[in-house]
């Protein structure tokens, strides 16, 4: 794993990372945040997974978690699934509808996701 860059953020850390992923065949990058308690010991972990179209920067940028997980004292993958939920009732409170909620953390999510990487790299 490559430290492509760390900085301050709400008193904690806000880092960019890559590593070699053999599922995709490429080095993937991806951002880290650590809030301000991680220093005196391990935190919980708040992954937030952008989609294909989108980069690493996106959570950092749009989502503005950070300043939520300093203040709740976690990594961000805890934040959401604290928050997941929340916008599963409020999607019934408003009269919405959908054939389904896919965490991008639950074991279908990586194996379709896993599936799609191999074919377009047995594809070229």
């Amino acid at each position: 794993m490559k430290t492509i860059s760390e900085n301050r953020c709400f008193g904690g850390v806000q880092g960019v990372y890559s590593h070699a992923s053999h599922a995709c065949g490429c080095d993937m990058t991806f951002g880290l945040y650590l809030p301000p308690q991680a220093a005196q010991g391990p935190v919980p972990l708040l992954w937030y997974l952008s989609g294909l179209t989108c980069t690493h920067e996106n959570a950092m940028t749009k989502a503005a978690a950070q300043g939520h997980a300093a203040r709740a004292g976690i990594a961000v993958r805890d934040f959401a699934d604290q928050q997941a939920p929340l916008f599963q009732k409020m999607v019934a409170q408003l009269g919405c509808s959908n054939d389904d909620f896919v965490r991008t953390t639950e074991p279908r999510h990586y194996a379709a996701s896993k599936a799609i990487w191999e074919r377009m790299a047995a594809n070229g």
